[in-house]
């Protein structure tokens, strides 16, 4: 099904169907935060490596796939979360003053996960020698 945009290029149609999905070249996949991530934070490493799997499959065959990834956050506040209890001191394990979450804000968490999801992504392709890259 196409939009009644009078400026939409005939190629970008919507695929509604999965049998659609077999004659486009070019397939966009979204993965969401809950999709990558397990309940308590960490990354749902069986989860990613199939999706990853599947993209490099879709690849073989010819097809162009863009990632769509969100879980930066989340992966980053986990990250931060941690190195900020390596880096408490004794003293701040006893009597805590703040809690870890206030010690950063959201777009600190955001590098720090993006960072660590495109290293993670970077190692997963490069087991099937496939390429990928960030695009900002």
């Amino acid at each position: 099904r196409t939009s009644s945009h009078p400026k939409q290029h005939a190629a970008t149609k919507m695929v509604m169907y999965r049998s659609d999905l077999r004659r486009s070249n070019r397939i966009v996949i979204k993965v969401g935060t809950a999709t990558i991530t397990n309940d308590d934070g960490t990354i749902a490493l069986g989860r990613v490596g199939g999706i990853v799997e599947q993209i490099c499959r879709l690849q073989q065959m010819g097809k162009e796939v863009i990632l769509v990834s969100s879980g930066a956050v989340g992966v980053g506040k986990r990250r931060m979360q941690q190195q900020a209890i390596l880096s408490a001191t004794l003293r701040d394990h006893v009597n805590p003053t703040t809690t870890v979450d206030n010690t950063a804000n959201l777009r600190s968490q955001a590098a720090a996960g993006q960072a660590g999801l495109m290293l993670l992504y970077e190692i997963m392709f490069r087991n099937f020698d496939v390429q990928c890259a960030q695009i900002l």
